[in-house]
Formats: structure tokens, C-alpha cells, sequence
């Protein structure tokens, strides 16, 4: 890698926390700052997936709820995101910073920024986001009708005022940069980089 790559590197967030609604755009976020930056990705909601397996044995949204509020009220608000670290940690000289993804409490999203990271929270128009989910075919999501879509986004939106409870709200008053996803996926990357202030994607490698 040149000088010039080094340095571009260098400049970008050691960490990125990435929050949003259901289906908004997280994953597609996270999964294009990893290909074209070099960032290793951590997503909670899979780390919640597989304690939910090994506490329950499924991964429906209502045990994974339980599954988030018992580690983070038993071991504290910070436990998913000091985990998700100390993984990165043990292979971050092959990766350019990290990416934590699905955050849902805002004492994460604290944690995110204590580390020094930058905090993303990702919108987009409720009816767009639960076509979006029944396509993707995720956890036996596509049972849900809009209404249950609805009702299950209530729950995480604001579960309460602590730093361990679901908290959607939060994090988006608190988060550095905020993205409406409501275009074309070439404008929604393209506006997440802007803000970032990263190189074009292309120009980095």
C-alpha cells in the first residue's frame, strides 16, 4: 500500500457504530464500508442470535428481545459491544477499524462513542422497510403483517430510560450522523461516505 493510502486510511474512524430502524440499511451499510475500506464488521444482532440459540433455542424476535435485555441487565448495558471489541481486538491488524452494527440500547451507543467511534443512525419510510424485510426472508419475519411490524418497532423504539433498555430514540438524538435511506442505494452510499468523510470508494485501495 502507498503513502498516499496509508494516510487516507489513517483518517478514517478507528470504530463505527451503526443503529437504525428495522430494515433501514444497516447490513447493506456495513457490508459496502467493509468491502471498499477494509473494516471488520460486528453485527449484534447476530451475536444475540446465537446467545438467544444457546438461551432458548430460537431465534424469534420476541426471545431475541429477552435474550438482548438479560445479558445487558445481567452483565451490564456495555457487555455486547466490550465483546464485540475484544474479538476485533484479537485480529485488528488485518482490518482498518470496526464496524459494530445493530445497536439497540443506548448505553452501546455510548460505548461506541467513548471508544472514540463515530455513531450512525439509518431511517427510512416504515412502509419501504417492511417490503424490504418480507424480501429478505430473515428469521421468520415475512409472518409479520405491517401492523405486527409496527407494534414490534414500538417495543425497541423507547423500552425505557436506562442505559440497558431498547432505546431507538435515543441513539438517533445522540448519533453523529444521521441517514434517511429513502432514495437509491447509490445516493444513500454516497451521502454515508460524504459524511464520513471518506475517500470515494475506489480511490482508498
Amino acid at each position: 500500500m502507498n503513502t498516499s493510502s496509508n494516510n487516507q486510511r489513517s483518517q478514517q474512524p478507528p470504530i463505527i457504530g451503526i443503529s437504525g430502524t428495522f430494515a433501514s440499511g444497516k447490513d447493506t451499510l456495513s457490508k459496502f464500508l467493509s468491502e471498499h475500506y477494509g473494516y471488520f464488521v460486528e453485527s449484534s444482532g447476530d451475536l444475540v442470535r446465537r446467545l438467544s440459540m444457546a438461551r432458548h433455542g430460537s431465534i424469534e424476535r420476541p426471545d431475541l428481545r429477552e435474550t438482548a435485555e438479560y445479558y445487558r441487565k445481567t452483565f451490564g448495558p456495555r457487555f455486547l459491544i466490550d465483546t464485540q471489541i475484544k474479538h476485533y481486538n484479537e485480529q485488528k491488524q488485518n482490518f482498518s477499524g470496526l464496524i459494530i452494527h445493530g445497536l439497540r440500547a443506548l448505553g452501546e451507543a455510548k460505548a461506541v462513542k467513548e471508544a472514540g467511534g463515530v455513531l450512525i443512525f439509518v431511517d427510512a419510510p416504515i412502509e419501504e422497510r417492511y417490503q424490504r424485510m418480507l424480501s429478505r426472508k430473515r428469521d421468520q419475519e415475512v409472518k409479520l403483517s405491517l401492523e405486527e411490524f409496527k407494534r414490534a418497532e414500538a417495543l425497541e423504539w423507547h423500552g425505557g430510560d436506562t442505559d440497558s433498555d431498547f432505546n431507538l430514540a435515543g441513539i438517533k438524538q445522540a448519533a453523529d450522523i444521521v441517514l434517511e435511506n429513502n432514495g437509491s442505494l447509490e445516493s444513500f452510499l454516497s451521502e454515508a461516505v460524504n459524511r464520513l468523510k471518506l475517500p470515494p470508494a475506489g480511490q482508498n485501495a
